[in-house]
């Protein structure tokens, strides 16, 4: 992690704090010291040369103690993080030199600010923002378990009604968002987590926009995109009921919806070609279930579900019919 200067600290509207070393920085896994751990340059990477643990060496941001990369995302980097004033866990995001422009800048903090503003069970808090050597972070809620993107590259289909759960969470999600004015313009599964529970939440609002602005850029993972943000640049609700929609089926079929080369190939095909059937992918579905999905990635916009609260009962029908099927009493 490179943290370039900036000359205005102040982005975050406070005040700039220090990538600091961590005095006798230890294993996070075995808990053994470093070697000549004092000289090591904060959050670089090096391995654990008693247990092999692949790792960062520690850093303190003010009260934070960082201890390990959680994972990258376009925004930046997110750490394990010890707040050493409240005595809790938490994440905390870093924003990353390849994106150090101003207007990387600007996203982290509509992403902080915006978050912060959605007050959801499902969308993860945001607990506050600051600036380190110039660049800000956010201080998040830290979740137990794996992002859904762990599940799924390992090309292992989910369990049909666990996916169908997490959908309905982040459909109600996004419907609290979508009656605050924003959309999410980014959901794939990277960015839907688990709790300790198998409670589905939803991160990273970065790119997130009011329902009235008028967005020309093409920002987001291309796979997840709605066509119609491909082909017109535009977007409204239903641009995120296609991307939810395309990572069930992701999740469910355990491979790509789409694949190509090259980034243009892969948009030309998003626009041309529709993913397979789910059912012709994976046997057994709940012909319920396949039907819902394929409505969420219709190519038009009004061939979809026409607002949230549709979405949401046809996520309690075809769960409810699921749950009867799999009944003893049933018939």
């Amino acid at each position: 992690m490179v943290l370039r200067k900036k000359t205005d600290p102040g982005t975050t509207g406070g005040r700039d704090a220090i990538l600091a070393r961590v005095a006798n920085p230890v294993c996070y896994n075995c808990r053994d010291p470093f070697e000549n751990g004092d000289n090591l340059k904060p959050l670089s990477r090096l391995t654990c040369p008693r247990c092999s643990t692949r790792q960062v060496v520690p850093a303190r941001i003010d009260q934070f103690v960082l201890e390990r990369e959680l994972g990258k995302g376009g925004m930046g980097t997110t750490y394990r993080a010890f707040d050493t004033s409240l005595h809790r866990n938490v994440a905390i995001k870093l924003i990353s030199d390849l994106h150090a422009g101003h207007s990387s800048i600007e996203d982290i903090i509509r992403e902080a600010r915006r978050a912060a503003a959605l007050s959801h069970p499902i969308i993860v808090p945001v607990y506050s923002i600051g600036s380190v050597q110039g660049m800000p972070f956010i201080v998040m809620e830290l979740l137990s378990d794996q992002p859904l993107s762990r599940q799924v590259s390992k090309g292992i289909p989910i369990e049909e009604e666990f996916a169908l759960q997490t959908g309905l969470a982040i459909a109600r999600a996004l419907a609290s968002a979508a009656e605050a004015g924003i959309l999410h313009l980014d959901i794939k599964p990277a960015n839907i987590l688990h709790d300790r529970f198998g409670v589905a939440k939803l991160i990273d609002f970065g790119l997130a926009c009011h329902l009235n602005e008028n967005r020309s850029d093409m920002r987001g993972t291309c796979l997840y995109m709605a066509p119609e943000r491909l082909r017109e640049r535009t977007q409204d609700f239903r641009s995120d009921q296609y991307s939810l929609g395309l990572t069930l089926w992701h999740a469910l079929a355990g491979k790509v919806p789409l694949d190509a080369e090259n980034l243009p190939l892969l948009i030309d095909r998003i626009l041309t070609v529709a993913p397979p059937l789910l059912s012709e992918v994976r046997a057994g579905l709940n012909r319920w279930t396949v039907g819902l999905v394929h409505q969420m990635i219709a190519h038009k916009p009004e061939e979809r579900y026409q607002s949230y609260e549709d979405l949401i009962w046809a996520f309690e029908f075809v769960l409810n019919d699921l749950r009867e099927a799999a009944s003893p009493h049933s018939p």
